[in-house]
């Protein structure tokens, strides 16, 4: 509606006019503002996003001109989990991305959802039912298919070893049959993902038949982490968390770090992302101190997600609730439906704050 696209202008205009914070002098700032303006960006600090997953597509192209030179194992090891973690910092921003479009014009959105999905190694519309419309709406209750309740296992390794094979056909299921209903209706949701899904496909099994083993090595294992990361960073950020109609503040665990939060665009900032999915990631470092964090238990912030890991999945007895206290684990409950005939595409409600 006209309505809404003044909003929209407007909040653009504010995110030009208003510098990045902490971003330098007046001049670099406005030597942004233009860029992104010129690359018909919503928001200046999306420059950052741009940045990051041409860093990546860099790091394929090196790995793949490379692949014949002789080099140290030791190099290729660390290649290799350069290239992987990157990976990852793109499936982050694929989760910004299906969120909070990038640019202005709906056709740029559609060809950037396809360079994410080669970036990541996943067509980029197909996280949108499970994620937004399951998790988002329904957190840790029946009708989220990557609750982490269903990890039952004594051993907390065990559980984020087995999660994806626990959550992935209940995904599959209920995705399936949404993507068929949005077929059915003729909706733009199901177009966008089959296009997504061809080059997808197309670009990958020439790269397989160029190269097969330089290919499952540099680009499917890679891509394979940035999956398995971008599903299974859900049992940190909610496991021994209640629902959030049970406490508005402590659902969500986060991860402060500041290199973690440059490279994966403020994903570390879980709670205040949930309560307004629509906010754009610029804005959720700030919005988390002022609205969350003077409300939510101390242990919900966590500085760094590699020692919490390492703390609560390898040593044992890492299980705990949010605020330390022994895991109390709650009765097995089966999966539900989230979508009905009026299931809408996406769910991200545009507050600011």
């Amino acid at each position: 509606t006209g309505a809404r696209r003044r909003a929209r202008s407007t909040m653009t205009q504010v995110c030009y006019a208003n510098p990045q914070e902490g971003g330098g002098d007046s001049q670099k700032s406005t030597f942004r503002v233009r860029l992104a303006a010129c690359l018909r960006l919503n928001f200046h600090d999306d420059l950052r996003t741009l940045g990051i997953v041409a860093f990546t597509y860099l790091l394929y192209i090196l790995c793949w001109c490379f692949r014949a030179t002789p080099i140290h194992w030791s190099l290729k090891f660390c290649m290799w989990w350069t290239l992987a973690i990157f990976s990852w910092f793109c499936a982050t921003i694929v989760h910004n991305c299906i969120h909070v479009p990038q640019f202005r014009d709906k056709w740029m959105n559609s060809a950037w959802q396809i360079v994410l999905a080669l970036a990541y190694g996943y067509p980029v519309s197909v996280l949108v039912p499970g994620h937004n419309l399951s998790h988002h709406k329904y957190t840790q209750g029946p009708k989220d298919v990557i609750r982490t309740t269903k990890m039952r296992w004594q051993y907390n390794l065990l559980n984020v070893l087995f999660f994806i094979p626990t959550v992935v056909l209940a995904i599959k299921k209920q995705d399936a049959k949404y993507m068929d209903q949005q077929r059915q209706k003729g909706r733009p949701i199901f177009r966008q993902a089959c296009k997504e899904t061809a080059v997808f496909l197309v670009v990958n099994i020439l790269l397989l038949a160029w190269d097969w083993r330089t290919y499952i090595v540099f680009v499917a294992l890679p891509q394979a982490f940035a999956k398995v990361g971008i599903i299974s960073i859900n049992l940190p950020q909610h496991d021994g968390c209640p629902p959030p109609e049970e406490d508005r503040y402590n659902f969500a665990r986060n991860f402060t770090g500041p290199i973690l939060n440059f490279f994966t665009c403020n994903n570390g900032y879980h709670t205040i992302h949930h309560m307004h999915p629509g906010m754009h990631w610029s804005k959720l470092k700030e919005q988390h101190e002022r609205v969350v964090k003077p409300h939510m238990h101390p242990s919900l912030d966590q500085p760094n997600l590699l020692w919490y890991i390492f703390v609560t999945y390898v040593l044992p007895g890492g299980r705990v609730m949010y605020d330390g206290s022994p895991y109390r684990m709650p009765p097995p409950i089966p999966d539900e439906p989230w979508f009905t005939e009026d299931t809408t595409e996406t769910y991200s409600d545009g507050k600011t704050s």
